[in-house]
């Protein structure tokens, strides 16, 4: 069962895997060897991610009674906080699908990547919530 705490530690984890991601699609990171598959790969899944989070968006919309449309790529980060900070209680079951999609789709592409170490270092923790 998901706890409060457990998803905050999780949104944040998934935070400091999208900062390290868009770090490394934007070139910045120095240690981590950059290609356009990779890129292409990373595009995808985030076109994956946001496909997935609009199916979502009627339950979401059921909890919040405000209608949500998903264009960007962290926009679910962002939604899976404001729904951790309002209405727990009623979406712990949404919080857990959104977390895990991120999970499944974009965390694995650190390693997938091969993101240097030492570059993942450099970005400082961050806390979303």
């Amino acid at each position: 069962m998901l706890s409060e705490n457990g998803a905050k530690a999780r949104i944040n984890k998934i935070h400091q895997s999208h900062l390290i991601l868009d770090y490394y699609s934007q070139g910045i990171l120095k240690n981590s060897v950059l290609n356009q598959q990779k890129l292409d790969t990373l595009e995808q899944k985030k076109k994956e991610c946001i496909e997935t989070l609009n199916s979502l968006s009627p339950e979401i919309t059921k909890i919040t009674k405000r209608e949500l449309n998903f264009t960007k790529y962290n926009q679910g980060i962002e939604t899976s906080s404001n729904l951790l900070k309002d209405h727990f209680f009623d979406s712990k079951e949404i919080i857990e699908q959104i977390l895990l999609i991120y999970e499944k789709n974009t965390v694995p592409l650190i390693e997938q990547f091969m993101i240097n170490p030492l570059d993942q270092m450099k970005i400082p923790k961050i806390n979303f919530i």
